[in-house]
């Protein structure tokens, strides 16, 4: 099995890194032949979402931006404080319609600089997201 690629949005830039993002939720099957279930995770089992790590001028670590499969109108999306961990529930239920992105510095012990953020929400809406997270 290979993954299907398809061009990279505008907002990625030339310097990225395209990844895949999906949840870690089970999906249980019944199974009567066998009288029992299987539990079935993963990205065959879930749905599954590109995950773009891009650099953005003037920060020194690069901003994460999950992509919907169809993004609603007005490129809505969440500005999320924090790393996006795969039982996000509440941010989960975004994405198929609505990006998801968390600022630049996050791994810094301190969290990201406010110059930081602004820089990166000055990016994404120069590149058509919505100008209210």
């Amino acid at each position: 099995m290979q993954a299907v690629r398809s061009p990279s949005p505008a907002f990625a830039g030339d310097r990225f890194t395209r990844t895949s993002y999906y949840s870690i939720d089970s999906v249980y099957r019944d199974y009567p032949d066998e009288d029992t279930y299987i539990t079935c995770r993963g990205p065959l089992f879930s749905p599954c979402y590109d995950r773009y790590d891009i650099s953005v001028s003037g920060i020194p670590m690069s901003t994460t931006v999950i992509a919907p499969t169809t993004a609603a109108a007005g490129m809505p999306w969440v500005y999320r404080a924090g790393f996006v961990f795969r039982d996000a529930r509440s941010i989960r239920s975004c994405w198929p319609r609505a990006f998801t992105s968390s600022p630049p510095g996050n791994n810094n012990a301190d969290g990201p600089l406010m110059k930081d953020w602004d820089t990166a929400y000055d990016y994404l809406i120069g590149h058509g997201f919505s100008k209210k997270p």
